[in-house]
């Protein structure tokens, strides 16, 4: 019989498993419209105000068919294989999408998106790539309030600044506990599988921020009781964009790593950052937005990007970084040459893996992780 904190890890696994029939169910109890958006760095605060639902939409690991009309198979499985969900209909629970410009495939995702599927609520995002300039602030204010209106218009409703500051303080209290679980997770990585953990966070891109906060808080009371006698793992820092296929952190985990940091936007990426409650809320959005953690999507200036990543492994003590890159991902594989030699300056070791959403065989990956391990853990 699984005690209460397994039963909640099972919950949440089960959202990660079939999130769009869970939405259904929870869409039906409460009478909100659902949103879904791409990935990253998206203001769900906005939506949520809104009195709607913000669900992320993370592709899947089905085969890909009706999406090669209209993307060469050497485009990201991430934005085919959400392109394969909108044309086989297992997105049509959601009742509008938004995609943010963060690359070239992006962009053409929005293109195609307006002209395939005319009708519904559809925006779309483009967030300045230069975040560094005086101007990059005032652009992106005139383009969340651009946003913002669309919503109210479509969702005939007024987001005020009281309903914004209350969507803010469940979100900021939401990647707070994130936070906490992380640092738990640091200092007690037997208590938690990688994939257990990383579909936590998954799950919480996919589920109402209230119910998630709710059963995360419940579920946080009772790890205590999962620490065991402390196991020497490898301390590992992953990179990169989403960590798919799962599977991957089945291996991690057999193989006697453990992640202790990253800037996955499946990851810490999605919960570092809290929006300070101190000046207007939609100010207040927009400066978090830029003050994120670099992202290759964006122009980064001088070596942003290689302090960021040598900072995180300098925090967790990790013995090596895996570069867990999307194959065809084209602004991760522009910056790694840069960040690989910023790490060998240091001699700190690194492992490239590329992966997609539809890979079915992992023994390639498996050598690779088990060599790499293995080395780490001699040293």
């Amino acid at each position: 019989m699984m005690d209460g904190t397994e039963k909640i890890l099972d919950t949440f696994a089960a959202s990660v498993r079939d999130p769009f029939n869970r939405l259904k169910e929870y869409k039906a109890r409460v009478g909100k419209k659902a949103i879904g958006y791409f990935l990253t760095d998206f203001p769900e605060e906005l939506i949520h105000a809104a009195s709607m639902i913000p669900i992320a939409v993370l592709g899947n690991n089905e085969n890909i068919s009706l999406a090669d009309a209209y993307f060469q198979n050497f485009a990201c499985s991430l934005v085919r294989s959400t392109l394969e969900s909108k044309l086989n209909h297992t997105l049509d629970i959601l009742d509008g999408m938004v995609i943010p410009h963060i690359c070239d495939t992006t962009q053409c995702l929005a293109s195609i998106w307006k002209i395939a599927f005319p009708g519904g609520y559809f925006d779309e995002l483009v967030f300045p790539k230069k975040r560094h300039t005086p101007s990059a602030r005032t652009y992106l204010l005139n383009e969340l309030s651009r946003f913002k209106k669309g919503l109210e218009e479509y969702a005939g409703v007024k987001i005020t600044d009281e309903s914004l500051w209350d969507s803010i303080r469940l979100y900021n209290n939401h990647r707070e506990l994130l936070r906490k679980l992380y640092a738990f997770k640091r200092d007690h990585p037997q208590a938690l599988h990688e994939r257990e953990f990383f579909t936590i966070i998954r799950a919480s891109m996919l589920m109402a921020k209230e119910e998630h906060s709710q059963l995360l808080s419940q579920m946080m009371t009772g790890l205590a009781e999962r620490t065991t006698k402390p196991e020497k793992k490898v301390r590992l820092v992953v990179s990169g964009m989403v960590c798919e296929p799962l599977q991957v952190l089945d291996l991690i985990d057999e193989l006697g790593g453990a992640i202790v940091n990253d800037d996955l936007c499946t990851g810490s990426r999605y919960f570092l950052e809290d929006i300070e409650l101190n000046h207007n809320p939609l100010e207040a959005i927009v400066d978090r937005q830029l003050k994120k953690n670099p992202f290759p999507g964006y122009h980064i200036v001088s070596d942003e990007a290689g302090d960021s990543l040598l900072d995180m492994v300098e925090k967790t003590d990790a013995h090596g970084v895996i570069f867990l890159h999307l194959k065809f991902c084209e602004v991760h594989n522009f910056d790694y040459p840069d960040l690989k030699k910023r790490l060998e300056e240091r001699k700190i070791p690194h492992l490239l893996l590329e992966t997609e959403l539809q890979m079915t065989s992992l023994e390639q990956l498996r050598t690779r992780l088990q060599a790499f391990i293995e080395i780490l853990g001699r040293r």
